[in-house]
């Protein structure tokens, strides 16, 4: 199992530059604005997964948008054990 905290995917132009191994394309299925950070909730490969951005964000529910991981930042499970592999 892949692991990576929403902290630590970003949709900044500074981090799809950073990171340009890790962007990916995905639609914003929610939005919660929660003062000076967004959560914005999105699907991968039928997974749920979350962001943390900037209030800032162009980002609104239903758009089509580039989010980029800090690939340092993974952390990979056993799925039986739950025990880190790799970090």
């Amino acid at each position: 199992m892949l692991g990576i905290r929403p902290e630590d995917i970003d949709d900044s132009k500074l981090a799809l530059e950073t990171h340009k191994d890790s962007v990916f394309s995905t639609k914003v299925t929610g939005y919660e604005l929660l003062g000076s950070e967004v959560l914005l909730y999105y699907n991968v490969n039928g997974s749920s997964m979350t962001a943390k951005v900037d209030s800032r964000t162009p980002a609104r529910l239903g758009d089509s948008i580039k989010l980029a991981m800090d690939i340092e930042k993974i952390h990979v499970f056993d799925k039986e054990t739950e025990l880190t592999i790799t970090h």
